[in-house]
């Protein structure tokens, strides 16, 4: 839930059976869920990654090899510049050559009330190459509303040959 605290405590169990717990002395861990933007929303990326967050998956990580995103100003092979300077989000944009790994780029929460329905509209400029007739580069746009359940609502292959605008109810 948006806005909200939650209290924990760590529990480990090892091959053997033996439990440890640990309560922070009595206290017990906490977090608070961010307040979700209100709809409608819009982000110029002019103001930094503001409530944007970003995930590698550590499993898949060789640094400098694997791409992560990063917010700034493209200079690479696709363009010299965002589509709306100065800023663009990117996992290589200075052109480094990259591996395979499961990056992500997650927008703020967005609240909608009462069944509101939503448009995401951005514009994109990608190049996931075919290498050695693998045609395993591509990425992904999920949604995932409260329920947790992740939906695709869209997948990329090849590229997109410059800015284009991309829109999904």
């Amino acid at each position: 839930f948006p806005d909200r605290v939650y209290y924990y405590r760590i529990v480990s169990r090892d091959a053997a059976g033996n439990v440890v717990t640990d309560d922070n002395n009595g206290e017990l861990y906490t977090f608070r869920t961010l307040m979700p933007v209100i709809a409608p929303w819009f982000d110029n990326l002019d103001s930094g990654a503001t409530n944007w967050s970003t995930y590698t998956d550590p499993s898949s990580y060789v640094p400098g090899v694997t791409p992560e995103w990063q917010l700034g100003t493209p200079n690479n092979d696709l363009d010299v510049a965002a589509h709306s300077d100065p800023n663009a989000w990117g996992t290589s944009l200075n052109g480094a050559a990259m591996d395979y790994a499961e990056c992500f780029l997650i927008s703020p929460a967005i609240y909608l009330t009462n069944g509101n329905t939503a448009t995401l509209r951005f514009w994109q400029n990608y190049d996931f190459p075919d290498i050695s007739g693998y045609d395993f580069e591509m990425g992904q746009l999920y949604v995932i509303p409260s329920s947790g359940a992740a939906v695709t609502v869209g997948e990329f292959y090849d590229s997109s040959y410059g800015w284009e605008e991309a829109e999904y109810d």
